[in-house]
């Protein structure tokens, strides 16, 4: 995957609603990094709901559906008040963590700063997985707070991302 970050192994399941991929992920670095993994939705309300499963997802190239968990750059030509960054989880250096992505079904384009409705995708028969990761350090100057359930998130600046 990268020097910093390594796909230890993966599995995948299907339901009628949705395919979830398990990653199992390992810090293969000398240093701790952040995991750009814990993605939301803002209710009505304005408050923010994570939801550790949910994915971006991009499209089919060819017949490999991209999904990812990562910063999205605005598109050229989008204005929006403030960017969406995702939240971040902690990963030191030599520990592993297991991550679980949720891809519903049918599969349809999900991402920030749509212009147009969510685009109905054909039939998938491989997923490519990219997450994003910011390398240490733990001492990141970080926003805080808890969503609308109480969850605990962290999310550091669009620069810093």
């Amino acid at each position: 995957m990268s020097e910093f970050l390594e796909l230890k192994s993966a599995s995948v399941a299907s339901s009628k609603a949705s395919w979830l991929l398990r990653l199992h992920l390992r810090n293969c670095g000398r240093e701790g990094l952040w995991l750009i993994d814990r993605l939301f939705r803002v209710e009505k309300t304005g408050l923010y709901r994570i939801d550790p499963w949910r994915a971006y997802v991009h499209g089919l190239e060819g017949k490999s559906l991209l999904a990812s968990k990562m910063l999205v750059a605005v598109p050229p030509g989008v204005h929006v008040e403030f960017p969406e960054i995702p939240c971040v989880t902690w990963l030191p250096a030599g520990e592993a963590l297991t991550e679980t992505l949720a891809i519903p079904i049918p599969l349809a384009e999900s991402l920030p700063y749509a212009t147009t409705p969510p685009r109905a995708l054909g039939i998938a028969h491989s997923v490519r997985v990219k997450l994003g990761y910011l390398p240490g350090p733990e001492s990141l100057d970080l926003h805080r707070g808890a969503d609308i359930a109480g969850l605990p998130f962290a999310y550091p600046d669009y620069s810093s991302a």
